[in-house]
């Protein structure tokens, strides 16, 4: 009697799980799909529509002021990241945490190197234009637009983990992509990535992101399944 209680009350948690996890899977066979379309259009050497238009309204409007907060959020979107990236573990450590401090590594570390691996298989050159920033490695997608979106994301997805605050939650989750949106224009503006670059990066952080919740959300589906 006891136990048949026990998986009672377990039920409502695992229907949630489980539908997370569905949806997870859903949303990222869509999302690897559309990147798998634009990494074979960039394998193939052609243009995406959008790329000459976008990237010149950008480089229209360029001015001294924008240039600095471009810089500004562009350094943000990777070297920001980086040092935060180290002492957003430590603290969750601090706060006896030890799961979100290894899962939030996994994330981003990983993330890091996906990108690398990305950049490395599709090699586009860097856009013919006049860059107001240093960029090594090849254009495809942008880093900083993956890892800021997996940072970013991260960051609000914990916050509401560990919370279930939701009003603040969203509030946080609308932040973060503005930031994430405006690591992205920075990037084309500074003339070191195309558009498509931007969006195949916020397209693989976000499949990133999902791969890594899934299974970290199905390995706690098995574990709740089998206790008594």
């Amino acid at each position: 009697m006891n136990n048949w209680l026990h998986r009672f009350h377990k039920t409502p948690a695992l229907i949630i799980l489980s539908t997370e996890i569905i949806l997870g899977i859903i949303i990222s066979f869509f999302v690897f799909h559309i990147f798998w379309e634009m990494s074979e259009t960039v394998l193939a050497q052609e243009k995406f529509f959008f790329d000459a238009s976008v990237s010149s309204y950008f480089y229209e409007i360029r001015n001294p002021l924008l240039t600095q907060f471009m810089q500004f959020i562009s350094f943000i979107g990777m070297d920001g990241i980086i040092i935060a990236s180290i002492f957003i573990p430590l603290f969750f450590f601090y706060k006896n945490k030890k799961h979100e401090a290894i899962l939030f590594t996994v994330i981003i570390s990983f993330g890091v190197l996906l990108n690398v691996v990305l950049k490395a298989a599709t090699q586009r050159p860097r856009p013919d234009v006049e860059a107001i920033a240093v960029a090594q490695f090849s254009s495809f997608p942008s880093g900083h637009s993956m890892n800021s979106f997996i940072f970013f994301m991260a960051i609000a997805y914990f916050y509401y983990r560990l919370t279930r605050k939701k009003v603040s939650s969203v509030l946080l989750f609308i932040l973060a992509a503005i930031t994430i949106l405006l690591v992205g224009i920075s990037r084309i503006y500074l003339g070191v990535h195309y558009p498509s670059d931007v969006v195949a990066g916020f397209l693989a952080g976000l499949l990133w992101l999902l791969f890594v919740l899934v299974i970290d959300k199905t390995i706690a589906f098995f574990r709740l399944f089998r206790t008594n």
